[in-house]
This record gives C-alpha cells, structure tokens and sequence, in this order.
C-alpha cells in the first residue's frame, strides 16, 4: 500500500511520520532540522501540530510549533514558492482578508505573541489585543458589547499555553516552509511587509526564517514519507499548483 499526504498539512505530517519513524534518533533528526535555522543545540522538545490562536476574529492555526529548550518555532508551510504564498498589495483591509497568505499568517502569529506576553488569562480568553493597531478592522463582542479586538476566543483548553507562553518574543523564529531554491526568497517576504513600515516591526523580521523542502529531506535519515508527498504531488517545482495552499 502507497500512502501520500498532500497539501500543506501533508508537508507537515509526512515530515513528523519520518521523524516519529526513526525513534532512535529523533532529537538527533530535530536538532538537525532546526540547525537549519539557529546553529543552536537543544536536549527538550515539544511538538504542536495545528494548535488554534482563534480562528474566528483570532490569530489562526499555526501548521506547526516546535518548542526547543527556550526557544520557540512558529512553522507554516506552503506547497509553493514565497511569491506564489504571500500577498500582495497597498491596502489593509484587503491584506488582512487574505488569512490564508504565508505573510498574512506569519504576522498574525506574531501579534498573538506580543498580546500573550505580560497578560494573565482566566477561563474564558488567554490572550487579546484591546485596541488594533493594524487596521484590520476586526471586532469581537465582549460583555455585550462590541469592540474592536482580536481574541484567541472562549475556550477552557488553554492550559498548554503555559508550555509556550514563558519563551521571550526575541526567542521566538517566524519559519516559512517552501519549494524555494532563489536566495533572494527571504527578502521577498520581508518586503511584503511595506505596508506596515510606520509600525514597529524590526524584531520580527529579524526572527523570519525560510526552510527550503530540499535542505530539510537531508535531515532525515532514511527519507520516505516526506520525499514521496513533495515528489508525488511536485513540491519541489517552483511553480504554483492546485494543492492546498
């Protein structure tokens, strides 16, 4: 029997099967993959796959998160290049209606960071921003009235929180996943910021990173899953295509 993930959850899943898969050389595999990001060592991990920021007027679903040590992986993967995954354009509210773009996810992951840190949460929300400082136009009803704000939502299965909540927003890497092979890829996404220029945003492209499926095939020890999702479907082409993205 042939098993093929597909699609950007199938990135995911298949490349958490080859690592689940070898377990004797797991955190050997881990620590390889995200060398590719920090040249950094790490002995403790833990592994979210899709946990929700609120996806409702929230800060999305995260493909995946890597808590190494003290340090924090946001990963969201496309099934094609930087370019074809990210929007583009000169005005916020069309910007931030295209919640499925790599750039647009990122920067919403971002912002549930900064609205996380310092604030204790109850039963009801973990985290919120009171004011919007992006021009997104969200809004949320909060005691009967409503009010413009992004919340995680109302939830009582926010106690994994306190796994991620701790890490400092400088440990914390913003990771594209893609088909990429242009060195220029990473600029591109930085760039696709332009429109939020008057705002503080230098910590967090400082901590954008680009993982590329060719560079992370050479972490695993015996590739099988994840090689045959992106050869499959052809997620090593830089070309766009009707997956999931």
């Amino acid at each position: 029997m042939n098993l093929y993930y597909y699609g950007e959850r199938g990135l995911i899943d298949s490349l958490l099967a080859d690592i689940i898969s070898d377990e004797k050389n797991q955190d050997k595999i881990l620590n390889k993959f995200l060398k590719l990001i920090n040249n950094k060592s790490y002995d403790k991990f833990s592994i979210y796959v899709e946990p929700s920021f609120g996806q409702s007027k929230g800060f999305g679903v995260p493909d995946l998160i890597i808590k190494a040590n003290d340090d924090l992986y946001i990963i969201e993967a496309k099934c094609g290049t930087i370019k074809d995954s990210c929007f583009i354009g000169d005005k916020f509210d069309e910007f931030w209606k295209n919640s499925s773009e790599l750039n647009v996810q990122l920067l919403l992951r971002y912002r549930f960071f900064k609205a996380l840190k310092g604030l204790k949460y109850n039963d009801n929300y973990v985290a919120y921003e009171d004011k919007i400082e992006y021009n997104d136009n969200s809004h949320t009803k909060k005691n009967g009235k409503c009010q413009y704000y992004r919340a995680l939502g109302v939830s009582k299965n926010t106690k994994w929180i306190d796994d991620i909540k701790s890490v400092e927003l400088k440990n914390i890497y913003f990771v594209a996943l893609t088909s990429d092979t242009d060195e220029n890829a990473i600029k591109f996404l930085k760039d696709s910021y332009k429109l939020f220029n008057k705002f503080d945003l230098d910590q967090f492209k400082e901590n954008l990173r680009l993982l590329r499926f060719s560079e992370v095939i050479k972490c695993l020890n015996e590739p099988r899953y994840f090689n045959e999702t992106c050869d499959k479907f052809h997620y090593y082409n830089n070309e766009k295509n009707d997956a999931n993205i």
